[in-house]
């Protein structure tokens, strides 16, 4: 599976933060050119002290048919494809668990 592109099967995370940091999880259910369609589906997630921990996806929680919604594809920063919107980047995941934290 190539890293650079989005293809169906692979898992894509979202990074919200300002003063909080949080990650959600999405499926790619489908790509054409200009497009890259996404499911959300749960995460595992592990506290580690002061409300900072990590998450990883958990593929056995993901959302029904109508939660499935439509990105345009771009290119991040490295040249990588990316999806985002005036609050969200959607990145293709690379098994490495990420950082959140719940407190201000």
């Amino acid at each position: 599976m190539n890293l650079q592109s989005f293809e169906p099967g692979q898992v894509v995370y979202e990074e919200q933060s300002c003063n909080l940091t949080s990650v959600s999880f999405h499926l790619v259910v489908r790509t054409s050119a200009h497009s890259v369609w996404l499911r959300p589906i749960g995460k595992t997630e592990t506290e580690l002290s002061n409300g900072q921990g990590s998450v990883l996806p958990d593929m056995q929680r993901q959302a029904p048919d109508r939660s499935i919604f439509r990105m345009k594809i771009q290119k991040d920063s490295d040249g990588s494809q990316c999806a985002f919107d005036r609050f969200r980047v959607y990145r293709i995941f690379d098994g490495v668990a990420k950082y959140v934290n719940h407190w201000d």
